[in-house]
């Protein structure tokens, strides 16, 4: 998945509305994983990309708000364990 990223930065550039929608992506996996510091930095750049290039209405931009959330909560230790088994399902990119 990062290489899958690193390219897409090389050919679309770093601010391409892909690159932030794989951020997101990559967010959600770390944060399953338990690495929720990794986790909040791919999705703080996923959305700063996604408001910026698309519009902070834009349902790109929606989704990475509320993987933000999800993330955000997850990384609490109160929620921890039913933030994982949100995020583990039903969740779009």
């Amino acid at each position: 998945m990062k290489l899958s990223l690193l390219l897409k930065k090389r050919v679309l550039g770093h601010e391409h509305p892909m690159a932030a929608g794989m951020m997101r992506t990559i967010a959600v996996i770390q944060a399953i994983q338990g690495r929720y510091q990794e986790a909040e930095r791919f999705i703080r750049r996923s959305l700063e990309i996604g408001e910026k290039t698309l519009g902070s209405e834009h349902p790109e931009a929606v989704a990475s708000r509320k993987v933000f959330a999800q993330v955000l909560r997850a990384g609490d230790a109160r929620y921890r364990g039913l933030s994982c088994r949100v995020m583990g399902s039903g969740y779009e990119n």
